[in-house]
């Protein structure tokens, strides 16, 4: 599956969610979550600094995705381990903005709640 930008559509607007810059966002203290693993973080992190690939970063990019992921961990509420966890975290309203897998988005919106994914962002999501 993919992995993609999610984030609740009560609580940020889809204009908002144009780059996965927004992850770095300051106003999103303690709203985000992102998984517990290196291959979606620096996937995240890759995308972000304009890297398709991030199995061929160089040393450099590197530096640039870690310094990303730095900015990230500060609005980071929780590590999601799997897709249940981060399900409870944006059902039960815990985090409003995530990098999650695509199954995440079927789950919430099957509880009711308003979580839409962005495919379309700038950079772009993880396959």
């Amino acid at each position: 599956g993919d992995t993609q930008l999610t984030y609740n559509s009560d609580k940020i607007t889809e204009k908002d969610v144009q780059s996965l810059k927004v992850f770095a966002d300051p106003k999103y203290k303690g709203r985000v979550s992102i998984g517990d693993n290196v291959d979606d973080a620096y996937a995240l992190a890759s995308l972000a600094i304009g890297l398709k690939d991030w199995t061929k970063m160089t040393d450099d990019q590197f530096k640039q995705a870690s310094d990303f992921l730095r900015q990230v961990h500060k609005n980071v509420r929780s590590y999601w381990t799997d897709t249940t966890d981060i399900v409870q975290l944006l059902s039960g309203g815990e985090v409003d903005l995530a990098w999650a897998w695509n199954d995440a988005t079927v789950q919430s919106v099957k509880a009711g709640v308003p979580i839409k994914s962005k495919k379309d962002t700038d950079e772009g999501i993880s396959t």
